[in-house]
């Protein structure tokens, strides 16, 4: 069945099939590892954002309970770190603190200087007094909470802050 075609250029356009599966498994080589890092990066990203919206969450939830008296800075460690341990994070791997932030309330602080978190001191906040400021911090570096401990993070730490002024 010819259809109307010479049969000379049925024969060369097997010849061509049969040159272009070679290309066709070269191509394939080459963009196949590219489409794997592709994806996997994407899942990597997708994790970090993840962990950091839970680091959020349990922030925000420490610093609602913190606000309240009667309620002490552990209390707001541990209330933290169950809700991360829920979520699937090892609650070792997250540094959390309650800041002292009253340097914040200092009308003679330069607001183009603001002090760095690392500078502000530890606070129990069963001792704090009515509208006392203070900072709940959560951070985890990401090797410990990635899937696949990609390289081109290093040594990336995810930070989450909530601020919150006590009852």
């Amino acid at each position: 069945m010819s259809h109307g075609i010479p049969s000379s250029l049925r024969t060369r356009r097997r010849g061509k099939r049969s040159d272009r599966r070679g290309v066709t498994m070269t191509e394939f080589a080459i963009v196949l590892p590219v489409f794997i890092l592709f994806v996997l990066g994407m899942i990597e990203f997708g994790r970090a954002f993840m962990v950091t919206q839970m680091l959020n969450a349990a922030t925000r939830m420490g610093a609602r309970q913190g606000s309240l008296d009667g309620v002490s800075s552990n209390d707001v460690v541990t209330i933290a770190k169950d809700f991360l341990s829920a979520g699937g994070i090892n609650p070792s791997d997250v540094r959390i603190q309650v800041l002292d932030a009253s340097v914040f309330d200092d009308t003679n602080q330069d607001p183009d200087d603001p002090p760095d978190l690392e500078d502000l001191d530890d606070m129990e906040l069963a001792d704090a007094g009515q509208r006392d400021l203070a900072i709940i911090l959560a951070e985890v570096d990401y090797d410990d909470v990635s899937l696949f401990s990609p390289w081109w993070l290093g040594s990336a730490t995810l930070r989450s802050t909530a601020v919150l002024r006590h009852e």
